[in-house]
């Protein structure tokens, strides 16, 4: 058990990263863990582990706004506080959320999801080709497949990253997301 613990723990230090935000919070929690789960108290580690999961989360989605695309090009960029600390009512995960305004009122919306029960039911859909298919046109962005439904795009990268642009037709969206890197976008938190 001590072991299992010591591993999960040294996993989880492992995703941390190099960034400083939310470092002495996760590594302060992922310590008292350890510590109360020596004693035998694993009620208390067990709410000092969840105490770093939730710093993690934090973190993962600080990550994220980092990778969005920022201002300029014409556009205004408003993120939504809280996105993270909010998804935390709805099963835990990381995301941001923003919404991009032109100088002629055009809106476009970016939501990205990451490690959420709500990203779930998409494992199915776009693990599925034919059902994909059914779900509308899929367009092809730096490898990944797009769901295109018309009034916005959508893909689940590595199988947990779920990424929708909406509010433009889709050549917008299309030419909006492909000046994300996806390929980064997929090994964000994984400290490479």
């Amino acid at each position: 058990m001590k072991h299992l613990l010591f591993s999960l723990l040294s996993a989880t230090a492992l995703t941390v990263g190099a960034t400083s935000v939310k470092a002495d919070e996760i590594a302060d929690a992922l310590s008292a863990a350890s510590t109360a789960a020596e004693t035998g108290d694993l009620k208390t580690a067990s709410s000092h582990l969840n105490d770093a999961r939730k710093a993690i989360f934090l973190k993962q989605g600080a990550l994220l706004e980092a990778l969005i695309p920022a201002e300029g090009d014409g556009l205004t960029r408003n993120v939504t506080p809280d996105f993270t600390a909010n998804l935390q009512f709805a099963g835990g995960g990381a995301g941001v959320e923003a919404s991009y305004y032109d100088a002629d009122g055009n809106t476009m919306s970016l939501n990205i999801t990451v490690d959420s029960p709500i990203v779930l039911p998409m494992l199915q859909m776009f693990g599925n080709e034919q059902m994909l298919s059914m779900m509308g046109k899929v367009v092809e962005i730096q490898g990944y497949k797009f769901l295109d439904q018309e009034n916005g795009i959508s893909a689940l990268i590595d199988n947990r990253i779920y990424v929708q642009v909406t509010g433009r037709e889709t050549v917008h969206l299309v030419k909006f997301m492909e000046t994300m890197d996806l390929a980064k976008l997929a090994r964000f938190d994984s400290g490479l």
